[in-house]
């Protein structure tokens, strides 16, 4: 019955201190997520871009009207 206590304080000493770390993330897992952020940034530009030139064009016709 000893034997049995002291294993289970042991497995919960272990467990406080290794379940406890935070997991840091490696190199590959930064450069993914940045690489994703590129992307939609590069995304989102290219529908700003897209939409001020549909602006200009649009205010181009209207003077050209006049």
């Amino acid at each position: 019955m000893k034997r049995l206590v002291m294993f289970a304080l042991v497995a919960a000493v272990a467990v406080a201190f290794t379940g406890c770390k935070k997991k840091e993330p490696t190199l590959g897992e930064r450069m993914d997520s940045a690489t994703k952020q590129a992307q939609k940034a590069s995304k989102d530009m290219a529908k700003e871009a897209d939409k001020a030139a549909a602006d200009a064009k649009k205010q181009m016709d209207e003077a050209l009207k006049k």
